[in-house]
């Protein structure tokens, strides 16, 4: 067979670059999946703190019908415990402090405005990072209006 002028025999050629094609495929695939399951892995933390952050506030929607007023509060864990005493939280979730950290350990910040119209708190994760960036980069936050 004829050889192309430049081509070193046998180098790139039957199953070395198959060997070759399947290694570097499989470290790109490989690299692939790794990314892959730590976006997934961001993504359930992120959703894990959404859930607990719509605990919280169905924790004030329910301590607010009972006649409490949650913008007294300091914190999210002095609202936990309003609500673990009136039933609205069971014992171990309050116990295990569950809801008050979110999904990468770090406690929620719990902010009460003062306006015209009332009150409004808003409770916030620092995200991934831990730093407070004000509701942007990767914080979460809900707010809850009076009312």
């Amino acid at each position: 067979m004829p050889r192309i002028s430049g081509e070193v025999p046998g180098l790139f050629s039957g199953p070395v670059w198959a060997c070759v094609a399947l290694i570097a495929f499989g470290g790109v695939a490989s690299a692939i999946r790794v990314f892959r399951d730590f976006d997934a892995a961001s993504r359930s933390k992120k959703y894990e703190t959404y859930q607990k952050l719509k605990v919280i506030k169905n924790c004030i929607a329910v301590c607010s019908k009972l006649g409490h007023d949650p913008s007294r509060f300091r914190s999210v864990s002095e609202l936990l415990h309003l609500a673990q005493e009136n039933k609205v939280l069971n014992e171990d979730s309050y116990l295990e402090k569950t809801y008050e950290l979110d999904a990468w350990g770090h406690p929620f910040r719990w902010l009460v405005y003062e306006g015209e119209t009332g009150w409004c708190i808003r409770i916030c994760s620092d995200g991934a990072n831990g730093i407070p960036e004000d509701g942007l980069g990767d914080d979460i936050s809900i707010v809850v209006p009076k009312p």
